[in-house]
């Protein structure tokens, strides 16, 4: 539980820095590359053996990255790799990724109840030392920014929740690599948002991309 809380924070916080400077409709896809990751991780802690199908959805995957990534207007290279957007957006999902593998052996020795109440306190612990690291001025710009958007907080507050048991239960009930697989319908939803809340352009390619990337996710689910 303690690697968890470890890997999950360093994931976090990279998945924030990417946000910061990157596009959401194009963050939002290269998340569909976490099952890429969960594959080899599930492969390596937990003895999940991936099938042929499984490949060919990765490579779908990787096929359908490239519209999204050309959509920004650049042509795609594997130098876009190294943008600090998208290069933090990768950590963070590799982080994540081996996140959900430590989550998923904690609900196999104990249960969903018990593994989502450690999450809660290692996440929120491992936060509070990332914070301090970096020096930041944790309490007092809680303080001001939840008295100034206390709707925004209680939202997240919830999502976060409501994210977390519901992926505690599916991990209970299905492989880390066909449940990673099947959340990346958000891709969709990431797309769509960057459009409408930060004017982000380029819908349709990225449309496209994300349905490609969803489709190789959907062969990863294929057993």
């Amino acid at each position: 539980m303690v690697l968890a809380g470890v890997v999950g924070a360093i994931g976090n916080w990279f998945l924030l820095e990417a946000l910061k400077c990157g596009e959401l409709s194009v963050l939002g896809p290269i998340n569909s590359y976490k099952s890429i990751v969960s594959v080899i991780f599930a492969f390596l802690l937990l003895g999940e053996i991936p099938s042929l199908v499984q490949f060919f959805g990765i490579l779908l995957i990787i096929f359908g990255s490239y519209f999204v990534f050309e959509s920004g207007g650049e042509k795609f290279t594997f130098k876009i790799f190294l943008r600090r957007d998208i290069k933090f957006r990768l950590l963070a999902l590799v982080f994540t990724a081996l996140e959900a593998v430590f989550i998923k052996k904690i609900i196999l020795m104990s249960d969903i109840l018990t593994s989502f109440v450690l999450w809660c306190f290692f996440s929120a612990l491992f936060s509070f030392v990332i914070l301090v690291i970096l020096r930041s001025k944790i309490v007092l710009n809680f303080f001001v920014s939840a008295k100034s958007h206390a709707a925004s907080f209680l939202t997240l507050c919830m999502c976060m929740f409501l994210m977390q048991f519901s992926t505690n239960i599916v991990f209970e009930k299905m492989n880390v690599s066909c449940a990673l697989a099947l959340f990346q319908l958000s891709s969709l939803l990431s797309v769509l948002f960057g459009w409408r809340y930060f004017n982000e352009r380029n819908l349709k390619r990225k449309i496209l991309g994300a349905m490609i990337m969803i489709a190789g996710s959907a062969a990863v689910i294929l057993l």
